[in-house]
């Protein structure tokens, strides 16, 4: 016994046949209706801030940061990063 994952009635094969692209068309209106395009978005930062390396990386170097800070001492630090998703 094979599990169906949905009925054949309800699959596009069974709706268009051999019809590609019209299989594909419904592909792609179901994609672009998902993900409608988004206008470019500016966001300010601060170039003193704690800013990506060019691999996507942060760049933690407090040594840098706190010159004058002594080691031994513990230090925390907490961030937020943005996320749209």
């Amino acid at each position: 016994m094979t599990a169906e994952y949905f009925h054949e009635q309800e699959s596009m094969r069974f709706r268009f046949g051999d019809d590609d692209r019209g299989i594909l068309g419904v592909l792609t209106d179901r994609y672009i209706g998902a993900n409608p395009p988004v206008p470019f978005t500016f966001r300010a930062f601060a170039r003193s801030g704690i800013l990506q390396t060019e691999e996507g990386l942060y760049d933690l170097n407090w040594g840098k940061r706190f010159p004058d800070a002594k080691l031994g001492p513990y230090a925390y630090a907490y961030g937020k990063v943005w996320s749209d998703g």
